[in-house]
């Protein structure tokens, strides 16, 4: 059976909760602050030019109306967290869940996907995106048949990932985006490919040209020098640079031990 696992992550999850508690909030430029940086920023302050993790004075500069709540007790947002992880608990009842952080949820709904797949029962079938480019969910031939149960069964989690994220939003206000695939590292990949407030569905012939073209720090977990500020600064990319400079590495010393041993015996 193939399994089905979505990946739900929490748009702007701690600037989300102040804007649940202040529905005011909602479209102006706000940042959540925690010591000197702003830990997130919501999606208006984005669009205003203002990035995550923003020293507090560089961001007043680019955008002097930003909204500042502080975020350094933690409180809230782990209740919020508490709230969502049980609310998908109850979304899929016997199907596990774990949660990443506070804002970021895994759900194994293998057995509900092909229980959907076996009934036959076909809401309208909701947006989402299928692999890494924007195409529409449907029966595209190329997929569907190299794995027709396969293409199905993420189909059908494509559906149950939507019903929950719709219900999700009336029930507390929140908006996630959402990945569906063949396992964890992919659903994640699949939900930072269209972000916020959408889904996206990565089929497994797409996942290694995803990972291939995806810079390395977005695929996780990344190593800790990837965060490091240095590696900005590095000729280094993606996965692809690193195989092909190890590919000249070892043929280099490869010919240079043919060399030794023609000659040099």
């Amino acid at each position: 059976m193939d399994r089905v696992i979505l990946h739900f992550d929490l748009d702007c999850f701690y600037a989300q909760v102040h804007m649940v508690q202040e529905p005011e909030l909602r479209l102006k430029p706000l940042g959540v602050q925690q010591k000197t940086i702003f830990a997130t920023v919501n999606y208006v302050a984005r669009a205003r030019g203002v990035p995550k993790m923003a020293r507090i004075s560089e961001a007043q500069r680019i955008c002097p109306d930003i909204v500042i709540r502080n975020g350094e007790d933690l409180t809230d947002y782990r209740e919020a967290s508490e709230h969502i992880f049980a609310f998908l608990q109850e979304q899929f009842p016997h199907c596990p869940v774990e949660r990443l952080g506070l804002d970021e949820f895994f759900v194994d709904a293998t057995t509900p996907a092909h229980a959907l797949c076996s009934d036959g029962f076909w809401s309208p079938t909701p947006h989402f995106h299928l692999t890494a480019s924007p195409n529409w969910c449907g029966h595209p031939a190329a997929h569907a048949a190299a794995n027709l149960a396969q293409y199905q069964a993420l189909r059908a989690g494509a559906q149950l990932t939507d019903w929950a994220r719709k219900e999700l939003k009336a029930k507390f206000g929140y908006t996630c985006s959402a990945g569906i695939a063949v396992n964890k590292l992919q659903a994640k990949m699949a939900g930072e490919l269209h972000k916020p407030d959408d889904q996206s569905c990565l089929l497994p012939r797409a996942a290694q040209a995803v990972i291939l073209h995806r810079g390395l720090r977005r695929v996780s977990p990344a190593p800790p020098l990837l965060a490091s500020s240095s590696f900005t600064d590095m000729p280094l990319r993606s996965v692809d640079f690193i195989f092909s400079r190890l590919l000249i590495v070892v043929l280099f010393w490869l010919g240079l031990v043919v060399w030794r041993v023609r000659y040099l015996a």
